[in-house]
């Protein structure tokens, strides 16, 4: 996927090319260039990621055909990139694993990257695609987890949709602390109490939410199959701790 396969007429020598739209748009009478897993729109390894020096990468569809109809000139320059390099410069889930939080406040504030996405992955959490706050809650710099804090319109308590199946649908990340992947990102020096009271303390945060058991996600948490066991180990307690203590 992330092999450059060109169109005619494509010459990219270094990370970007600006084509001109029918490069894109060819023969094919498909003209959407969408996503394509976890990463910026894709087609054939061409991540698109400017139009008409309108930055796109944020967006989940360019639809080439459409701009024209829309008024694009077709002298217009759309600038495209190889999908293997957008994979990691546009990706905000490698950015708060490489702990570049300023890399991870442009692609949010400038790019445009949805606070909230879940269009991302990478080698934490077994590959799944999960939402932003859940990588930076893992992670040992809690500089990411302080940022995303701050954006407005964030949901701090979001339901992991890449691990979440259908029928699972009100399953949300605090229910999931005990899930096996989470767990085990959270395991030892990675878990830092704070963030999770301080995720617990936000007044949108409703600490009884029920999933479709009706379970809260303190019931996951003292349920005698959970990954931390019953060993009574210090995170353990810690994490039921935070619950009590925020009212739940």
């Amino acid at each position: 996927r992330n092999s450059i396969k060109p169109y005619p007429g494509i010459d990219m020598p270094g990370l970007f090319a600006d084509v001109e739209p029918r490069v894109l748009l060819g023969t094919r009478a498909e003209a959407t260039i969408h996503f394509s897993g976890d990463n910026a729109p894709f087609r054939g390894g061409i991540a698109v990621v400017g139009v008409d020096g309108r930055d796109v990468s944020g967006l989940a569809s360019v639809n080439v055909g459409r701009l024209l109809d829309e008024g694009l000139s077709t002298q217009a320059k759309i600038r495209i990139m190889k999908g293997g390099v957008a994979h990691v410069f546009l990706n905000p889930v490698v950015a708060i694993d490489l702990g570049l939080t300023e890399v991870l406040r442009y692609l949010i504030e400038d790019v445009g990257i949805d606070v909230n996405t879940q269009h991302y992955s990478s080698g934490v959490f077994n590959g799944y695609n999960m939402p932003l706050v859940a990588h930076a809650l893992v992670h040992p710099d809690p500089s990411s987890f302080q940022y995303l804090m701050s954006v407005s319109g964030l949901n701090a308590n979001p339901i992991p949709l890449g691990i979440i199946p259908y029928d699972r649908s009100a399953t949300t990340l605090l229910h999931l602390l005990n899930d096996g992947s989470i767990e085990d990102a959270l395991d030892g020096s990675f878990l830092d109490i704070s963030r999770i009271e301080t995720l617990l303390n936000r007044d949108e945060i409703d600490v009884d939410i029920l999933d479709d058991d009706d379970l809260t996600p303190l019931d996951y948490l003292v349920d005698w199959d959970n990954p931390w066991g019953v060993s009574f180990d210090r995170n353990y307690l810690l994490l039921i701790k935070a619950f009590l203590d925020a009212g739940a």
